[in-house]
């Protein structure tokens, strides 16, 4: 668990699939990771996942909710469900903005995909 809150080695913005990877590689390298979601997955509409090793064809919120489950054992890892309203540069870090306050990063992570309904 990070002790100092206001820190961390890599703050990832979207819980996904790939964002779920990102954590799982570097909490396996001991690195002090935040995951940020808000838990509006893009992909929450679908009744099926395809091309992921092993678990083609999963429900998307299974494989979500099966990545984060197996994020569990790397205690350097926090997942929280939030938004956040702000990035700033800061020097050599990030400032990453939240409604309850700012943590500070040296790498910024985001994954996440905008669609945009066509006429």
């Amino acid at each position: 668990m990070n002790e100092n809150k206001n820190f961390y080695d890599c703050v990832i913005i979207g819980g996904g699939s790939a964002g779920l990877s990102a954590a799982l590689t570097l909490g396996r390298a001991c690195r002090q990771v935040l995951v940020c979601d808000w838990g509006n997955p893009r992909n929450a509409p679908a009744r099926e996942a395809h091309n992921f090793f092993t678990r083609d064809g999963t429900n998307p919120l299974e494989l979500l909710e099966i990545g984060r489950e197996q994020l569990k054992p790397y205690k350097t890892v926090e997942f929280q469900l939030i938004a956040v309203n702000e990035i700033k540069k800061a020097g050599t870090q990030f400032e990453v903005i939240f409604d309850y306050g700012t943590v500070k990063t040296l790498v910024l992570t985001a994954l996440f995909c905008v669609s945009f309904a066509q006429d």
